[in-house]
């Protein structure tokens, strides 16, 4: 057994291994997540890779795993007997130096503090020279991540200090004069200004592309992509407060076209509103509607955008002509005086012309929402000025929420329970006021009730209310006793439109008709996606739990 140092004269160069933390097996979003890999894991080893350099000569290679899209079977991955990857194996098989976890999502958090004390348990030959965590979970909880054994926690964006970090490591220099970080010294935490770091404007241009090649053990189907990171928005609920800063329409276009032709048939725009350089998002639009009329390459694009864009039908139209088919909207709430809290510009009247304008473009909308949102004294203060309701009952909400999605017909759904998310502005006021439930990181997905909710609304009824609605939207609310019945509707379902091209085709065209196709599979899928965590929630017993909890 070579030693770490051995190792490493002998390829020559270091291994930076990046890893994405699965999500908990009661997830929702697992099965999704088995679809595609997170950019900023790819992007902090793309750039570790290409900047770690010494004269003139690399010294550092880097990897990604991708705990939640990891295939033992496609891929031949290793996984231990709890069907997880087995990092011992990945760590004899290429020693990694060092170890970097991404935790930006609060429900990985235990698995990335699990992986932590995992590589520093492993014997000496194999135990990495340092632990980096990273991510927006990490950056405002630095000191768990630290007391279960890492060696540097990173606040903001990475690229700018991933180099120093590591060269210091390597080293074993100082950490004391790399920005934005927080690290052990003499047996304590110390932190380094400033609070946050984020890659400027000016830099944007300069990091590298994403290198998709340096991911191992997945199979990607969907390509995720940015061009803007931070969002100008001041959502009290969000964690994104960073200013907007965006790569060049030209860079970003090429990016597009270059992932194309390397086979990739979807990719998702990863920023928070792709409209908010508009001169910028309409250049790359053109060029890429350009791209798709002269090439015809066979790819779908999906982006997050503000329902608001309606207004402005021309960019509708450049987006259909770029290729882009699916859209996910923010919608966040159908009652004005919580739009109103979460200081979202916008009448719920407005919600169903806009609505129509995007279906009248042909776009799959995919509708988010948020439901049981608690109001802030600030709020609240707002709102009782203005002679508003306050409050609402659990089951009341959900027939206002039901209401309003049979009658803007979304094409799919996703509804989750406020999460009071670490760093924002709503969980501030929700610990000062004793609201926040003891439960651990795992149930902070949006499905699981986390918090004491208003008053007037019972906790227990709140879930249960949830469950109604993804229920009734994937599921045949009025069929789901029947078991299997509903899901043999989707079956016959999906069989009847495949089976109808042929008569539907010259009657409404085969766009519309890949829609209808396209609208039934995703119902099925859905279906299935909500079954499986109805069969988890119930083995969980939460809502038991959730009563103690409140008590």
């Amino acid at each position: 057994m070579f030693s770490r140092k051995e190792k490493n004269e002998e390829v020559g160069r270091w291994l930076f291994r990046v890893i994405d933390p699965a999500f908990p097996k009661n997830n929702i979003y697992r099965a999704s997540a088995k679809q595609m890999v997170s950019l900023g894991p790819v992007m902090i080893a793309s750039t570790a890779k290409e900047w770690c350099i010494d004269n003139g000569k690399s010294w550092l290679t880097a990897e990604v795993i991708n705990e939640n899209n990891y295939r033992s079977i496609r891929r031949r991955a290793p996984i231990n007997p709890k069907s997880m990857p087995d990092h011992l194996v990945l760590q004899q098989e290429r020693y990694a130096a060092f170890i970097g976890i991404s935790c930006s999502m609060t429900t990985g958090a235990p698995r990335a503090i699990e992986l932590i004390r995992l590589y520093k348990e492993f014997p000496e030959s194999l135990k990495p020279k340092a632990i980096i965590v990273g991510g927006w979970h990490a950056m405002d909880n630095p000191q768990e991540m630290l007391e279960a054994g890492a060696d540097v926690v990173v606040h903001g964006e990475a690229e700018l200090i991933i180099k120093d970090i590591l060269t210091a490591l390597r080293n074993d220099d100082s950490l004391s004069g790399i920005p934005g970080i927080s690290y052990w010294s003499g047996g304590q935490i110390k932190r380094n200004g400033p609070t946050e770091i984020y890659v400027p404007q000016e830099m944007m241009d300069k990091l590298p592309d994403p290198d998709f090649g340096l991911i191992r053990y997945s199979v990607i189907r969907i390509f995720p992509l940015g061009r803007t990171r931070g969002c100008d928005g001041k959502c009290p609920f969000c964690r994104v407060k960073c200013q907007a800063r965006s790569i060049s329409p030209p860079r970003f276009l090429e990016q597009i076209i270059v992932l194309i032709s390397k086979g990739a048939n979807h990719i998702f725009i990863t920023d928070d509103r792709s409209e908010q350089d508009l001169d910028g998002f309409i250049y790359w639009l053109k060029g890429l509607g350009e791209f798709m009329r002269v090439r015809r390459p066979r790819v779908s694009i999906t982006t997050q955008n503000r329902l608001s864009l309606a207004e402005h039908p021309e960019v509708l139209q450049l987006m259909r002509d770029a290729g882009v088919k699916n859209v996910a909207i923010g919608y966040e709430s159908p009652i004005a005086e919580q739009l109103a809290a979460m200081q979202k510009p916008i009448n719920p009247r407005e919600l169903f012309n806009y609505t129509k304008i995007w279906k009248r473009y042909d776009f799959a909308v995919h509708m988010m929402l948020i439901f049981g949102y608690p109001l802030s004294p600030k709020a609240k203060n707002y709102l009782i000025r203005q002679g508003k309701k306050l409050s609402w009952s659990a089951k009341e909400l959900g027939k206002i929420f039901w209401k309003f999605i049979k009658k803007a017909k979304p094409h799919t759904l996703q509804v989750l329970l406020y999460i009071p998310l670490p760093g924002t502005e709503d969980r501030k006021f929700l610990e000062e006021e004793g609201r926040i439930l003891p439960l651990g990181w795992e149930f902070y997905d949006g499905t699981w009730l986390v918090f004491e909710p208003d008053e007037g609304i019972v906790p227990k009824e709140l879930q249960q209310e949830y469950i109604k609605l993804m229920r009734k939207f994937y599921a045949f609310n009025l069929l789901w006793p029947l078991r299997f019945v509903p899901l043999l509707v989707h079956y016959l379902n999906v069989g009847m439109v495949t089976i109808s091209y042929p008569l539907m085709r010259p009657i409404i065209g085969a766009r519309s008709w890949s829609r209808i196709w396209w609208n039934s599979l995703h119902r099925l899928g859905g279906h299935l996606i909500v079954w499986d965590w109805l069969k988890n929630f119930r083995k969980s017993r939460f809502i038991e739990k959730l009563t103690e909890k409140v008590k």
